[in-house]
This record gives C-alpha cells, sequence and structure tokens, in this order.
C-alpha cells in the first residue's frame, strides 16, 4: 500500500507538472527544442486524440510585394527634371531574392529540431526585428533590450509555431534599412580655386570668357606649367606656379577665405518608396520663373507628348494638381544596377523610356558598373563599389580571436568568466547551435558569420552634387592630368556645355552635376570614388592598342608623341597618319593590323 501511494503522488506531481508552461532550463545546461512531453499517469487512461481546428488560415507572404528592390532617384536639373527607377541586384540576383535566401538561412539555423517551424524555445535565439536593423547598420547583435521576437509577436496564425512566413514577415520594417541612403554635402572650393587659376591664365584679355582662340592656345600655355617634362600637366603644377599680381608683384597670391560648411542639394533626393507628394513643391520652387504657380513648357523643359499627358485641361500650363502626375507616371529611365563582391563584375546600365532619349540629353554607358546621362551641361552619373578584397573574413576572423579563448576548442559557461569574455557570455545560448550547454569555436564561427553575412548584405546609396572644375571638364579621360589632345580639342568639348549659347565659354557651363554610388554599406566609408572626376566619359581610359604602344606612352594619357616614340622620325611619320604630331591608340591599332594581315 505504501509503495501504491509513492506512485499515486508521484504521478500527481508530474501531471501538476505538466500543466505549467513549459521553462527554459538554466543557463548553461542542455537547451530543449521544444515543450516538455505530456506526463504519463500511472492507471489513468488515456483521452481520445483529437486533431486541433486552426482557427485562422495558414499565414501567407508575397516577398515581392513585402520589399521592393527598387530605388526612385529625381534630379531636379536645371533644363528639366529627371526621374529613374533603379532595380537593385547582388550579385546577380535580384535585391528580394537575396534578402529572402537570407532570411532562409537565418531561419534553418535556428530551427534546432529541423521540423521546418520555430518553438517557443528557438525564437528565443534568433535576432529581433531591433537587433537585425541593427545587424544592417553595421553593429553586432548581442540580445541585449529584445523586443518583438516572442511567439505571441510573430505567430501570425495562432498555430503555437512560427512558421518561414510568419519569421519573415516579422522583420519587415526592419528591411527598410536593407538599402541605407547617405545624402553627402561635397566641398568643392578647391575645385573652385582650381578653375579660377586656370581661367587666368587661358582669358588673355581678361573678359571672364575664353574664346575659341584664347582655347587653341591652352597648349603652349599649360604646358610651359610641365614642371617634370612628362608631356602631361597635373592639378599640382597649375597650382605650384607662382602668379605675380598687381596687388603682390612678384607674390603668391593669399589664399582665398575659407567657404563655409556645404549643404544638402536639395535637387537630387532618393527615395525607396513611392515619390512623395512635396516633390511637386521643388519643382514649383525650381522652374517656376515667373511666381505663377504653374509651369509652362519653356519652364519645365518637358518633350511636347509628355507635357501634354500632364496637361488635362489643355491650358499650356501645369498647376500643381497635373503635376503631381510627373511622379506617378512611368520613369524617364529604367536602371539596373548589379552590386557585387567582385570588382571585374560590376554592372549597370540605363534605358530610356519607350527607347528613345530625350532632347537634350545624352546617355553614356561605361565599363565597371558606370551609367552617365547628360541633361544640358549636367551630368548624374550612377555608379557601383566593390568592398576591399577579403574584408569580410577579416572581420569575422578578427571578431572570433578577440571573443573565443585561443586555448579551447570547446567552453561551458564556467571557462568564459572574465571581462574580456562578455560578448561570448551574452551569446553563448544562441550561439549554441546544437543545443547542448557546449559552445565550439566552429559553432562560435557559424553564429559569427551569421551576423557578419548580415551586415555585409547592407546596401547604401550615396548620393551628392558637386560643380566641376574646369580641369575636370578637360580631362576627358579622367587620369588626373591634362593630355595634348584634351587640350587641343578643349573648345569642341566645352562650348556644348555653355548655356548662354554665345561664343565664349564662361564659368556659367560649369554647373552642379549629380552622383548616385551604390555599394556595401559597411564599406561606404572606405569607397572615396564619388568625390573623384565623375564628369570623365566613362571606359574613355580602355584602348585597344598593341603592347609596343602602351610601354612607350610612359605618361598614360592615350597618346605617343614624338619624344616617347622610340623608332626612327620616318617610322612616327608612317604611323601618324593624320600628321598631327600624335599617335593614338586607333593609328597604332591599324597598324599591328595591316602587319598581322600581311602575314
Amino acid at each position: 500500500m505504501k509503495r501504491f501511494l509513492l506512485s499515486l503522488f508521484a504521478a500527481t506531481t508530474s501531471a501538476l507538472a505538466a500543466a505549467e508552461p513549459p521553462l527554459a532550463p538554466s543557463r548553461g545546461l542542455p537547451r530543449p527544442t521544444g515543450p516538455r512531453g505530456d506526463a504519463f499517469v500511472l492507471g489513468a487512461v488515456a483521452p481520445p486524440q483529437r486533431s486541433l481546428q486552426r482557427v485562422l488560415p495558414a499565414f501567407q507572404y508575397d516577398a515581392k510585394t513585402a520589399f521592393p528592390d527598387t530605388l526612385e532617384i529625381v534630379y531636379l536639373a536645371n533644363a528639366r527634371p529627371i526621374h529613374v527607377r533603379v532595380t537593385l541586384k547582388v550579385n546577380g540576383k535580384p535585391l528580394h531574392e537575396v534578402w529572402q535566401a537570407h532570411l532562409r538561412k537565418l531561419f534553418d539555423a535556428f530551427d534546432r529540431d529541423h521540423d521546418g517551424s520555430l518553438n517557443r524555445f528557438e525564437v528565443e535565439n534568433i535576432f529581433s526585428p531591433k537587433g537585425l536593423s541593427g545587424l544592417l547598420g553595421g553593429t553586432y547583435y548581442h540580445g541585449a533590450g529584445d523586443d518583438g521576437k516572442s511567439l505571441e509577436d510573430l505567430d501570425r496564425d495562432a498555430d503555437g509555431r512560427v512558421s518561414f512566413a510568419e519569421f519573415a514577415a516579422g522583420y519587415t520594417e526592419a528591411a527598410a534599412d536593407l538599402v541605407r541612403l547617405r545624402s553627402l554635402a561635397l566641398d568643392d572650393s578647391v575645385d573652385q580655386a582650381l578653375t579660377k587659376e586656370l581661367f587666368q591664365r587661358l582669358d588673355a584679355n581678361g573678359d571672364g570668357k575664353l574664346s575659341k582662340a584664347e582655347l587653341a592656345g591652352a597648349e603652349s600655355i599649360l604646358l610651359a606649367l610641365d614642371t617634370d617634362e612628362n608631356e602631361t600637366l597635373s592639378a599640382d603644377e597649375v597650382r605650384s606656379v607662382p602668379k605675380v599680381t598687381a596687388d603682390f608683384p612678384g607674390m603668391v597670391q593669399p589664399a582665398p577665405t575659407p567657404p563655409k560648411q556645404p549643404e544638402r542639394d536639395p535637387n537630387l533626393e532618393l527615395y525607396r518608396g513611392p515619390i512623395p507628394g512635396t516633390v511637386v513643391q521643388l519643382m514649383l520652387k525650381k522652374y517656376d520663373a515667373n511666381k505663377d504657380f504653374a509651369l509652362t513648357r519653356a519652364e519645365i523643359g518637358l518633350e511636347a507628348e509628355a507635357f501634354a499627358k500632364l496637361d488635362a485641361n489643355g491650358d499650356g500650363k501645369l498647376s500643381a494638381a497635373e503635376l503631381d502626375g510627373w511622379r506617378t507616371t512611368e520613369p524617364d529611365f529604367t536602371a539596373v544596377v548589379d552590386v557585387v563582391q567582385d570588382y571585374a563584375k560590376r554592372f549597370a546600365e540605363m534605358k530610356p523610356r519607350g527607347g528613345k532619349l530625350p532632347a537634350g540629353c545624352e546617355l553614356r554607358t561605361g565599363e565597371n558598373g558606370r551609367v552617365v546621362l547628360r541633361i544640358g551641361n549636367q551630368l548624374l552619373d550612377i555608379s557601383t563599389a566593390t568592398p576591399p578584397p577579403g574584408a569580410i573574413a577579416l572581420r569575422t576572423t578578427e571578431q572570433l580571436n578577440s571573443a573565443y579563448p585561443t586555448d579551447k576548442q570547446v567552453v561551458t559557461e564556467n571557462d568564459i568568466n572574465g571581462p574580456q569574455f562578455q560578448f561570448l557570455r551574452v551569446v553563448f545560448d544562441a550561439a549554441d547551435l546544437n543545443g547542448d550547454g557546449k559552445l565550439t569555436k566552429k559553432e562560435f564561427r557559424q553564429y559569427l558569420e551569421l551576423q557578419e553575412e548580415t551586415i555585409a548584405l547592407a546596401l547604401s546609396a550615396s548620393f551628392a552634387t558637386r560643380r566641376p572644375s574646369l580641369f575636370q571638364l578637360l580631362d576627358d579621360n579622367g587620369d588626373n592630368q591634362l593630355g595634348v589632345r584634351e587640350l587641343r580639342t578643349a573648345w569642341q568639348r566645352l562650348i556644348v556645355l555653355e548655356p548662354t549659347g554665345g561664343d565664349a565659354v564662361t564659368q556659367a557651363a560649369l554647373q552642379p552635376s549629380a552622383a548616385v554610388r551604390l555599394g556595401f554599406a559597411a564599406f561606404a566609408g572606405q569607397d572615396y570614388s564619388l568625390p573623384a572626376n565623375m564628369f570623365a566619359k566613362p571606359g574613355a581610359r580602355k584602348q585597344v592598342a598593341p603592347l609596343w604602344f602602351h610601354k612607350m606612352d610612359r605618361n598614360g594619357d592615350g597618346d605617343v608623341s614624338r619624344a616617347e616614340f622610340l623608332g626612327p622620325r620616318e617610322k612616327f611619320d608612317e604611323l601618324d597618319t593624320d600628321h598631327d604630331g600624335l599617335i593614338s591608340a586607333a593609328e597604332a591599332d591599324a597598324q599591328d593590323k595591316k602587319l598581322r594581315a600581311k602575314k
């Protein structure tokens, strides 16, 4: 009898314990992957098994609709407004597919019993929505202040489990940080000082204009400053020569007063979603010359067909209500930009609406992920950046070495006492991927890689406007040197940018242009190419020419001069078919093809 009573007492206690909500075990012990099983009561008859009825339908999630992978660029150029819709790719795949694949990898990592759903205990270890947003911002996740990741927060259909669709939907708001907009205010004071210097040297009569005759003399004037005698002129060579002035005879002119901090240009904006209605007010402020709160076709610069579609009442003016249709219609251009980790595989392309370029626009597509749209005398430059090689693996290794005991391959919580292991102690249970209460170095590396891959996935869209220097406009191939051919062609390249339509080039030709740089957010601070010469022609450096040409072209300006040519004068004259004193890459390639044909 005593044995029977003890058995009955033990069974009753087990039954009461089973009625309580399951509790997580103490830290450092094996972690369960699900609730405890029902207790077995001695002598009790098992109740009939009834299938649970789902109260709500299974939760559905449309990844593409929930996360659009497009950016809207609005550039209010002087000649007309431009709307470009950019579709983003990462390593050749649409951004929303890349995001979904990464969420699936996170889900599978935390689904420790591999049953295709997360239970209450498994949900404890996932990244919270706030934590995931922090990872996309470049901050490691440690689990402090976790909110929004309980079973009740994620279980949309109330079936007691979290499906992948529910898991992905829980990060919808955090996914807004996947593409981070980074507006830059660029200081162009140095460029303007260089422009002033060049204008003064080229403007022989001092009237503030550069005539055709004055630019024709650019070669002789500027190459006189070629101190290193390499037949090209650098910006430093222009600045380094003292200039005699009336106020300071024989002395260098004093440096100008430093300008105030540059401000953000409202004429260039990027949006992750639909273009807001505030753009209409910006357009009126920009283009409404007579301040009548309406825009004529002459003011806004749109082609006749596009203007007529917006002018609903046909009065020849666009009111604010009619102008609002501009932001909701199809964009002027669509672009595809592929942000990749391999420098050689960068890609960007842009196409006009209907396949026809608007009047006054020119589209240049370059190599290595760059497109340039010219709108009048301004440019919109869209390009991509790549992270430094091996940067992602390096971050993981550094974090692993600093957080995990160097002399161990497996640790328990008793092994990680001390402030140097604080991060490891906080993430111990989450990183213990098999839940056995022991954390191997391999498990910790895998957990770090989940964080690193999330950090590395975030993109940045840096954008800014910059007024070019005269030096940059002359530097046609973007090599930061002015070669002889660039100086000889200065007039025909500059006069087309002159907005006055006159017979001379003024500083009005140097209008601010826009640049958008897309890359991985974790390395945006290491990308210094946005402020570089966005005014050079894309792909201008790539020239097809025989090897001897590139070896003789010692200054890299794309031409071989008489001084650089190592052969006899007669051979130089034979190769210089246009007799301009320079052998171009095309001339060298033509001669090489002739020789190969004879063989």
